[in-house]
């Protein structure tokens, strides 16, 4: 009752104003925050970028919530009291200064007892949140722009990672003790340019293998005995590229190609945000098929009928379909977001 009776026209104005002047502010809290890993109070109406935010009432904005979905699934691994935080502001402003965006304050509500959730420092690199709170300030007292004071980062609880890409595509695999085709996998992942990597070791099984084989910008995390739609859910919301490649630990692409194709397809057809890369079918009939408890269709792709057309940019067969196979799929990572 008191963040609603503190969430006034005036405020929202003034939120909706600070977004407009820096483009990768994500969250302004109308409490307190943390700057320099102690609970600070700011002062009322008077903005400032904060390493964590506290308390509402809140403000977001809708991109950098949607970029910083991932880890909101992800409290139970960062620490044993996180999923306990009664505050969702701190951790959501973490994971947004986390996915490239900023946080900051915007006092409404007055309180000297402000208090911080035991595990929110840890989430992310907090040094490199600090650094980056103090350098968005410091433009802010120069009237310069804090658009560029930004950083993305992944989170320091469960992945390991190589360096740093510049990509459109993550392919998400979601494993379980399949040794065998992890060489073969990540032969061809590691031939195909300008993509992320990352794999789910839900056996908890290889996953220095996997780290050994792949020589790109490569993850792997660990989520065990997890189902295999939940580990795609999960791992598509740790990518941050445009379009995600869901595939199970059998998939071995053909080479390195498809990569380029996939976005070439995507780009190409703006309102695509689904891409089967293996079959797909047009249930036209009216016959019931018992064996697949689905009404009788043309299914296309390998063994089965050719794709008949082609896209007009990359002269790879291709066709607007009914159904697609689960995996590879391919899928537009900020409609999945939504």
């Amino acid at each position: 009752s008191i963040e609603a009776a503190a969430l006034t026209k005036e405020w929202m104005q003034q939120a909706e104003e600070l977004f407009r002047k820096h483009p990768r502010l994500g969250i302004i809290g109308g409490h307190a925050g943390v700057k320099g890993g102690k609970a600070y109070l700011g002062h009322k109406g008077e903005f400032s970028f904060v390493e964590v935010v506290m308390g509402g009432p809140v403000a977001v904005r809708r991109e950098a919530y949607y970029q910083a979905s991932v880890y909101l699934s992800s409290s139970e691994t960062c620490g044993p009291h996180l999923a306990d935080c009664t505050d969702p502001a701190q951790p959501i402003s973490q994971r947004i200064w986390a996915a490239g965006f900023q946080a900051g304050i915007l006092p409404v509500i007055e309180s000297a007892h402000p208090t911080v959730c035991p595990e929110i420092l840890n989430v992310v690199d907090k040094m490199t949140v600090r650094k980056l709170v103090e350098k968005a300030t410091n433009h802010l007292s120069s009237n310069q722009g804090t658009g560029a004071v930004v950083a993305s980062f992944p989170t320091s609880c469960t992945c390991s990672r190589h360096g740093p890409g510049d990509s459109r595509v993550t392919a998400v695999i979601q494993y379980f003790r399949r040794r065998s085709e992890i060489k073969p996998i990540a032969t061809q992942l590691n031939l195909a340019a300008n993509m992320d990597v990352i794999i789910n070791d839900d056996s908890m099984s290889e996953g220095d293998i996997w780290m050994n084989s792949l020589t790109g910008n490569a993850f792997v995390a660990y989520f065990h005995n997890l189902h295999e739609i939940r580990g795609y859910n999960r791992l598509t919301r740790f990518a941050n590229t445009d379009y995600v490649a869901e595939m199970q630990d059998d998939d071995i692409p053909k080479d390195g190609r498809w990569v380029g194709k996939v976005v070439g397809i995507l780009s190409s057809h703006p309102r695509l945000a689904m891409l089967g890369g293996f079959r797909g079918r047009m249930d036209v009939g009216k016959r019931f098929d018992k064996t697949t408890g689905q009404m009788w269709g043309k299914k296309f792709g390998p063994k089965y009928l050719p794709i008949p057309l082609h896209d007009r940019v990359t002269k790879t067969p291709y066709m607007p379909c009914y159904k697609v196979n689960a995996a590879p799929l391919v899928v537009d990572r900020r409609v999945f977001a939504e």
